[in-house]
């Protein structure tokens, strides 16, 4: 086979707008969901989208103009490009992205929930405007329950999951608190025995709570 020669793709990438692989990545993913492709992975009908911040690369010069930096204890300067995904997932590992917004300078990166709580909204007004009539059910770590990301959520018609840890929303974790001691008592928990595969075998006790209500 005749493959190119990765110079000459280099320069023609160095050359295109990064606008063009987006709409490249759009249409590719319209076609897929067109066919139906997803619709197997679906939960409740909707289609489970991951949201979750990464670098992906650094360097030690600035590779382009308002890249993103950190300087160390000592002066050094690194330069990191980071991203927030939103990409859609399944029960089998598979994942593809929908859509990607870059994190600027103009963002504190050592705050990383101020920093990917303001990419997402960047990221929600995307995903909406590429594929509005997508049902999803945004998936997130503990960094994003709060009112404004419940806000948009729910302005785009989509539902989430969220991880909950402790701390986060003060008064529901209230609400939780003074449940847990009758849950126990009336011995609603399920034992579940799991395998990690660095600790071994693991025993939890887990007890569902629904119903709560926050404001």
């Amino acid at each position: 086979m005749r493959l190119p020669i990765q110079d000459t793709v280099n320069d023609f990438l160095c050359g295109l707008d990064p606008r063009e692989l987006e709409s490249l990545k759009r249409t590719l993913v319209r076609r897929l969901l067109e066919k139906k492709v997803f619709d197997k992975w679906k939960y409740g009908g909707r289609h489970l989208v991951a949201i979750d911040g990464t670098g992906i690369n650094s360097f030690d010069k600035e590779p382009f103009p308002g890249c993103p930096y950190k300087i160390s204890k000592t002066g050094k300067v690194t330069y990191t490009c980071h991203v927030l995904e939103a990409k859609l997932v399944s029960d089998n590992g598979f994942c593809i992205s929908l859509a990607t917004e870059w994190l600027n300078n103009s963002e504190d990166l050592s705050g990383k929930q101020d920093c990917e709580l303001k990419a997402f909204k960047r990221l929600s007004e995307k995903l909406k405007k590429d594929y509005p009539r997508l049902p999803l059910t945004i998936c997130a770590d503990a960094l994003y329950p709060n009112q404004n990301f419940f806000r948009l959520c729910r302005h785009n018609g989509w539902r989430f999951i969220l991880t909950f840890k402790e701390g986060t929303l003060k008064s529901l974790w209230s609400d939780i608190d003074d449940l847990r001691p009758l849950l126990i008592k009336e011995q609603s928990v399920e034992k579940i025995v799991s395998k990690d595969p660095k600790k071994g075998w693991l025993n939890q006790n887990c007890f569902y709570i629904n119903g709560l209500l926050y404001r």
